[in-house]
């Protein structure tokens, strides 16, 4: 293995986490929108659009840096009302479904956060394309 193919798969492996968590969270939003109510387009959208920057950052590419940074603030606010609205009807605990789905909006929302920042520490790996 050249010195080259060692420096391009760690930067796989370290962008790996956020692409993956900003997979599972477009898949799981999308899934959920669509089962659920066929009329939560902006949040289809959304979705769509963390699917897209999961994609690009395997890719290491630029514009799904750029992306990320759009989407982020939309992914954690959804992510922050429906907990919040959620505990204000029903509490944070009242049955084993609601604390877990209570539970998993949480660990969503930190890992969100967590990847976030870790992309923006890979931020000078992206490449940048000439358009």
């Amino acid at each position: 293995m050249t010195m080259n193919q060692t420096k391009q798969s760690k930067l796989f492996i370290k962008a790996l986490f956020p692409a993956l968590i900003y997979l599972v969270i477009g898949l799981f939003d999308l899934f959920y929108s669509i089962s659920y109510n066929e009329s939560l387009i902006p949040i289809d959208v959304i979705s769509l659009l963390c699917i897209f920057v999961g994609l690009g950052i395997l890719f290491k590419n630029y514009w799904a840096f750029i992306l990320a940074l759009i989407v982020f603030p939309l992914l954690l606010t959804i992510k922050v009302s429906a907990l919040s609205y959620s505990m204000s009807i029903v509490g944070f605990n009242p049955n084993v479904q609601t604390l877990l789905f209570h539970t998993f909006l949480i660990i969503i929302t930190l890992m969100l956060i967590f990847s976030f920042l870790h992309l923006l520490t890979l931020r000078k790996e992206f490449k940048k394309s000439s358009y």
